[in-house]
């Protein structure tokens, strides 16, 4: 194992309370803000991006007093493909000046396609405020802005799994998501065609809590008392689910686990689009004594070799792994795999494994991987305290975290055949909202 050498940009003076790890960035161009304004031509033109292999959020600096955070400021680095060099992202009007900016990061997700989504806003009293967004190209670093026709719309956090939601796609590419500035109770599907942007409201309903669409655009989606569920078709109606535990699968069709009150058991049914107002409702899997009850921030949802599989906790000492979609078996929950872990930090998937980090249940940090065909688990490192992780489609895990003694805030990366490589250790906090370009 190896650490590349130091890394401190110039004239960067950084802070971020360790427990505000929320997706958090910095951008680089100056615009008009507020959200009940007339969008303006931003100067903001592209970020210096088709280089990397991963993104992700640094600070660096001394950040140890929270009560001094608000006068420190991050941005996005990049790791480059080919030599893995830490290095900050450039942002660039379309003259290739180099753009500055008084808004903080507020936001960067994934779109889990060709874009991933930047916030600009403030930092106020410890919270953030969002302002404006952009659809960020992955392949070139066009920035393109996220509006409509008379205010800006920015995807509001979905937590309801932990590691996947807040942006959703179909099969033509359109992004679906809840509305920040309405609280959520907008969804919006936004195109992209001609290096333009057009969104549409596509669902309108006071106190969504989380929402699922599948490949046709068909949106299932739950009050916030997780209590009532709706499936609207891609015409717009609207069909009553029994039950809020529902998700997309790799298939791309939605799945809901119904409770059969007679026989108390569970059935696992698939909803597939028959026309545009009317659905399918297929069991897959019936009298199962136990089923899945899904916790608002307690599951993950990961895709892995064409199956779909879920972590159910069970208690402070077990974690089930269900999957949930294979084509060629049943959903089933797999026998003789518990996640010996008290809780997960943070999961992902390569299209062989799937990757567990968090605190076991001795207490100590490590990372797991469990092999997708045997159900093999086994423990990759235990020498980092992983808070995020990433893998990108060559393979390569890339994680954040602190070292075991806590002392180093760490950026690094996991080889296909298992080599662990630092590649930078002098970050004021751990790198997260790590994002792969490739």
């Amino acid at each position: 194992m190896k650490a590349r050498g130091e890394m401190i940009p110039e004239n960067k003076r950084v802070l971020l309370a360790i427990s505000i790890l929320l997706p958090i960035f910095f951008a680089g161009c100056e615009i008009p803000l507020g959200n009940d304004e007339q969008p303006q031509t931003a100067e903001l033109s592209y970020l210096n991006v088709g280089d990397a292999a991963v993104v992700f959020v640094g600070y660096y600096g001394n950040a140890t007093d929270a009560s001094i955070l608000e006068n420190l400021q991050g941005r996005i680095y990049k790791v480059t493909e080919d030599d893995q060099q830490v290095e900050p992202v450039g942002y660039y009007s379309e003259d290739d000046d180099t753009l500055y900016t008084r808004n903080e990061p507020v936001a960067l997700y994934d779109t889990g396609g060709d874009y991933f989504v930047l916030g600009l806003g403030y930092l106020t009293g410890g919270s953030f405020d969002v302002r404006s967004g952009y659809l960020i190209r992955k392949s070139d670093g066009q920035a393109l802005s996220l509006s409509t026709s008379s205010r800006y719309i920015f995807p509001r956090n979905q937590s309801y799994f932990l590691n996947t939601g807040t942006i959703q796609t179909d099969d033509a590419g359109n992004l679906y998501f809840a509305d920040h500035f309405t609280n959520g109770n907008s969804i919006y599907k936004v195109s992209v065609s001609g290096g333009s942007v057009s969104a549409e409201e596509v669902v309108n309903e006071s106190g969504i809590d989380w929402f699922m669409v599948n490949g046709s655009g068909s949106i299932a989606y739950a009050n916030k008392d997780n209590v009532l569920s709706t499936l609207q078709t891609t015409s717009g109606n609207e069909i009553d689910l029994e039950s809020v535990n529902f998700w997309v699968a790799a298939d791309q069709q939605i799945y809901v686990d119904q409770y059969n009150y007679d026989a108390k058991m569970h059935d696992i049914v698939r909803i597939t689009p028959v026309s545009q107002d009317t659905v399918a409702f297929d069991t897959v899997a019936a009298d199962l004594p136990d089923g899945l009850t899904l916790s608002n921030e307690l599951n993950y949802l990961l895709n892995a070799g064409g199956r779909t599989l879920i972590t159910i906790p069970v208690d402070s000492a077990e974690i089930e792994i269900w999957e949930v979609y294979n084509q060629d078996n049943p959903p089933q929950l797999l026998q003789n795999v518990t996640l010996d872990f008290a809780y997960i930090k943070s999961a992902a998937a390569s299209n062989s494994a799937l990757y567990f980090a968090g605190i076991g249940t001795d207490g100590q940090p490590r990372l797991d991987r469990v092999d997708v065909l045997s159900h093999t688990p086994t423990t990759v490192t235990d020498q980092y305290d992983i808070t995020e992780l990433e893998v990108t489609p060559n393979g390569d895990v890339f994680f954040g975290g602190h070292d075991s003694a806590g002392e180093k805030k760490v950026i690094g990366v996991i080889t296909p055949g298992g080599d662990i490589e630092i590649l930078d250790n002098t970050l004021a906090v751990p790198a997260f909202n790590l994002i792969s370009i490739d």
